[in-house]
């Protein structure tokens, strides 16, 4: 598969330099302060190496893990676990989402399974083959207003200079249980990189070891999980292993771009959003470290 020229001649349009000045000077969206969270949930031991989560109501957030194939409803008030459904047999799961009593769940391979009645004693698992091109994908988000589902690549999705810096994003349409087949976001890491710089955010350099030499760096975005906000349909996107909040609206145009506190968000994989638009972020355990959801109140409502 071959990116279109016309989707990457659409974003370099949409994210150019027009755009430098608002992004530096904008503040975060919707008021989140990623330095102080309103609330922060320590998950129980069976969650250590949770990937992602979605919002269901106050008292049920679903969850998968990247080694077992169980949906865990979790209540955050309580902090238990108060139910399991197993969906499938072990293997690296990383993204979720929930589209009314369904729950859509991928795996890193591309597979996406469909767990129909969800909460159901016996709900029913239809596995498609979404034929993602990339070997790793860990980013899955309902998009309620276009009735499809976002599937992001964590790696580049081929061989070959056009793929070298950019991150895909496909669409899994939700009324024919099939993919499209060019992807619907086309992202351009050196212009992202560009733009971030422009915003203050810290670019590392590399080291070219034959020369000694330092260079500028691109900033290899890896997303490792995303959501549509239900205020703005804005695009939000997680890139845990350079600790980036990254936004996009459904233009493709880079809405803002934060970066995350590793004492705070020690391996961010998960995002959901509540109703009313308060951000839900998590991080898988570590060695000396639980794994917890962290929730930012939105200050716009």
């Amino acid at each position: 598969m071959r990116i279109s020229t016309r989707f990457a001649a659409v974003l370099i349009a949409l994210i150019g330099s027009a755009c430098f000045t608002s992004l530096a000077s904008a503040g975060n969206p919707h008021g989140y302060d990623l330095a102080s969270p309103d609330a922060i949930y320590t998950l129980p031991e069976s969650l250590r190496e949770m990937s992602a989560l979605t919002y269901v109501n106050p008292e049920a957030l679903v969850c998968v893990e990247d080694e077992r194939g169980i949906l865990y409803t979790y209540n955050p008030a309580a902090n238990v676990i108060t139910t399991q459904t197993t969906f499938g047999a072990e293997g690296d799961y990383e993204g979720l989402a929930r589209v009314d009593e369904t729950m859509y769940v991928l795996r890193s391979d591309g597979q996406l399974f469909e767990v129909m009645g969800y909460s159901s004693e016996a709900p029913e698992v239809i596995l498609h083959e979404t034929a993602v091109p990339a070997k790793n994908n860990e980013g899955l988000c309902y998009d309620k207003a276009r009735n499809r589902l976002l599937i992001a690549a964590k790696s580049k999705s081929g061989k070959g200079s056009e793929f070298k810096d950019t991150r895909l994003v496909y669409e899994f349409d939700l009324k024919t249980r099939s993919m499209r087949e060019e992807p619907v976001f086309v992202f351009d890491l050196q212009e992202i990189t560009e733009l971030a710089r422009k915003a203050g955010v810290e670019v590392p350099e590399k080291k070219n070891k034959k020369k000694g030499e330092a260079s500028a760096a691109v900033i290899q975005l890896r997303p490792s999980g995303i959501a549509v906000h239900p205020a703005t349909e804005e695009l939000y996107l997680l890139s845990g292993s350079n600790h980036l909040l990254v936004v996009f609206t459904m233009d493709g145009m880079l809405r803002y771009i934060e970066e995350m506190d590793p004492d705070i968000f020690n391996k961010p994989e998960g995002i959901t959003f509540t109703e009313d638009g308060d951000m839900l972020i998590s991080n898988e355990g570590e060695t000396n470290k639980s794994a917890t959801i962290l929730r930012f109140n939105s200050k716009a409502r």
